[in-house]
């Protein structure tokens, strides 16, 4: 995946920072999870990552039936219309990943507070350290307005509140959660910086 990426000119672009957490780190984080259940059978697990970049959570979404980003930097959108498939011909070629191409959807470029809803998706993966706090209020809004999202995973510096849940419905507006397993420690690749992944069950 760097390999591309640096093909590409880098995971850069003209919003926001730029920093992705290691591959190791988004499997774990999406197997956990992906372990929160839909709430019906008939209802297809659909993971969106907002403030996506190029979409390499995207490509580890293996155990979801769908997928799809959302990314307000243009430059980065247009270098995850070129990555992703690129990306995914290389990684099913050596046996990596085996699932449909078509179950990564293309990538929204828009802001967040400007989307409705999010009427398909079950599962929301955000690393948003880059976020300033009105873009995370935004993205606790569409999470209340998005009836289907069952589960949430956010990454982010360790929460120094005792009550997690609490913390994010009073300071970001999400619906009511509560922690579906113990905090997951990430790192940042090649840095030694850690974050942590706190996974959410809706109530």
């Amino acid at each position: 995946m760097y390999s591309l990426q640096n093909q590409l000119g880098g995971g850069e672009g003209t919003v926001g920072i730029y920093g992705t957490i290691t591959t190791t780190g988004v499997a774990a984080t999406l197997v956990a999870l992906r372990g929160i259940p839909t709430g019906h059978v008939d209802i297809p697990s659909c993971l969106t990552d907002i403030g996506s970049g190029l979409g390499r959570p995207l490509l580890l979404a293996i155990d979801f039936d769908e997928a799809f980003g959302i990314e307000i930097d243009p430059a980065k959108c247009l270098k995850a219309k070129a990555f992703i498939p690129r990306c995914y011909k290389e990684l099913t070629a050596r046996n990596l990943i085996n699932y449909r191409r078509e179950k990564i959807r293309p990538t929204v470029c828009a802001d967040v507070q400007n989307i409705l809803k999010l009427p398909f998706c079950t599962h929301v993966y955000s690393f948003w350290e880059g976020f300033n706090e009105e873009n995370k209020r935004d993205v606790g809004k569409l999470l209340r307005r998005s009836p289907y999202v069952v589960g949430i995973a956010i990454v982010q510096r360790a929460c120094r509140e005792p009550d997690v849940p609490a913390f994010f419905l009073r300071n970001y507006c999400f619906p009511r959660t509560e922690l579906f397993t113990d905090p997951i420690r990430v790192k940042m690749t090649g840095s030694s910086q850690s974050f942590w992944a706190y996974i959410l069950r809706r109530l």
